[in-house]
């Protein structure tokens, strides 16, 4: 055992002998205080004659050591997982599991035993092992706590995919093109409200979840909430309130992943927790949208009964009221904040590389009109290859992080069940055999 889980384990002996004893509560007050102060004090000294791993390998300084590497944030979690991939290679930890030279070290994140890859046959050998051998941590702790494709493992997970997966066809896809169209250029109006003395000054972030959600709102439950309202056209009584939910919802989702890797506690909807406002709105949120979601399917059933439609909503009728529910909601989160991240990217790159953005517009030019059908789609292809780039070098998911469920072999190893394997598929996809960390738009 490590020293100071041998002092807790001595502390907790004499407790339990001084309890038995039937001493005084002021005595044996007294005596726990004098206990657990020598045996700190001999956990302190036993451990600073210790060599420490951090002055070997260079780590996470701070007061508890057992915890290894603490990120501060999802970002952090990502950069530092890379910039150590670069120093100790693309399978690597600290503490070895075998006295060899076996790259795949595990390495300590929060306490957790972690394997890191980035080599792309070894990610794909381990993801293949979904979901026998491997489970997603946010799963197994129940971070964002509602059902849906997102949030589910197993046949589960297949059921979902099976009924959301005709609407996002050829035929489906391209027919949600003309409401993409109607939303982008509200877009436009909208950012031309903001020109002050000729220049507009717009965060891309902001304005391109609204247009994200708004497209996501027309596409797949035929509702307009004029999230994007450059016309000042009277909203629909109740929309507002909608909008409101859905904006506290997708910042607490950010929030709970963000801590997901540093402490998941602290996202429950439990004193005192809950005290915190973005807590509080999250779960209140889901209440909400858990209303809406069974009002959507009362109204659609009652629309289009004896006419079929095959659409996401339409499709996912299918499932239990509790199972319709998650979903509904989770395509809120997974289809705005990532979709507005790439979009953003995208435009970043194109003003890095005023070449490639100049081939875009002239492409755009020779269509004569503003793109509103999918051929019309299909005349861009290099503003297509412009967000392919994109979500090369700035993927929405830039690490899967899952967790063993069995013992299993990596690079002919084996890994104990409880490992973190956390596979940065960002990184592999900047890697030069993918094409490096350049952007480039070659067709």
């Amino acid at each position: 055992m490590l020293p100071v889980a041998d002092a807790l384990l001595g502390l907790f002996n004499k407790v339990g002998s001084l309890a038995r004893s039937r001493l005084s509560p002021r005595l044996l007050a007294s005596g726990i205080a004098v206990v657990a102060a020598v045996y700190l004090y001999r956990a302190i000294r036993r451990r600073r004659r210790r060599p420490s791993l951090c002055d070997r390998f260079g780590g996470t300084p701070g007061p508890i050591p057992y915890f290894g590497f603490v990120p501060r944030s999802a970002e952090h979690f990502v950069y530092a997982l890379e910039i150590m991939a670069d120093t100790y290679g693309d399978a690597y930890a600290i503490n070895r599991y075998k006295q060899d030279d076996f790259l795949e070290r595990c390495f300590r994140i929060m306490g957790r035993e972690s394997v890191v890859l980035t080599d792309c046959k070894t990610i794909k050998g381990i993801l293949k092992k979904r979901p026998h051998n491997l489970l997603r941590t946010f799963n197994k702790d129940k971070l964002l706590p509602i059902p849906g494709m997102f949030n589910t493992e197993g046949e589960e997970w297949k059921r979902n995919r099976r009924l959301a997966a005709p609407a996002f066809n050829e035929h489906n896809s391209a027919e949600m093109v003309p409401a993409m169209a109607v939303v982008a250029k509200r877009l436009v109006r909208q950012l031309r409200t903001l020109d002050c003395d000729g220049r507009i000054v717009w965060e891309p972030t902001n304005w391109l979840m609204l247009c994200s959600l708004e497209v996501l709102c027309l596409t797949t439950f035929g509702m307009d909430f004029y999230f994007l309202n450059p016309d000042g056209i009277t909203v629909p009584p109740g929309s507002r309130e909608i909008a409101q939910s859905i904006f506290h919802f997708v910042e607490g989702s950010i929030y709970i992943l963000d801590f997901s890797a540093i402490l998941p506690s602290i996202t429950r909807n439990r004193f005192p927790w809950n005290l915190n406002p973005i807590i509080k709105k999250f779960y209140a949120s889901i209440d909400r949208l858990n209303k809406f979601a069974d009002d959507l399917a009362v109204q659609r059933r009652a629309e289009w009964e004896g006419r079929e439609r095959s659409d996401l909503l339409s499709g996912l009728l299918q499932l239990d009221k509790h199972d319709f529910e998650g979903n509904i909601v989770t395509l809120f989160f997974a289809g705005s904040e990532t979709t507005s991240a790439a979009l953003s990217w995208c435009l970043y790159y194109l003003c890095l590389y005023p070449d490639a953005q100049a081939r875009a517009r002239e492409e755009v030019d020779i269509l004569g009109h503003d793109p509103e059908t999918n051929d019309d789609l299909d005349q861009l292809p290099f503003v297509e290859s412009c967000i392919l780039e994109t979500l090369r070098l700035k993927s929405p998911v830039p690490l899967l992080v899952n967790e063993t469920t069995a013992n299993v072999s990596v690079r002919g190893h084996e890994v104990p069940e409880g490992t973190w394997i956390v596979t940065l598929t960002g990184k592999q996809m900047r890697s030069n055999a993918e094409g490096g960390s350049s952007f480039r738009c070659v067709l």
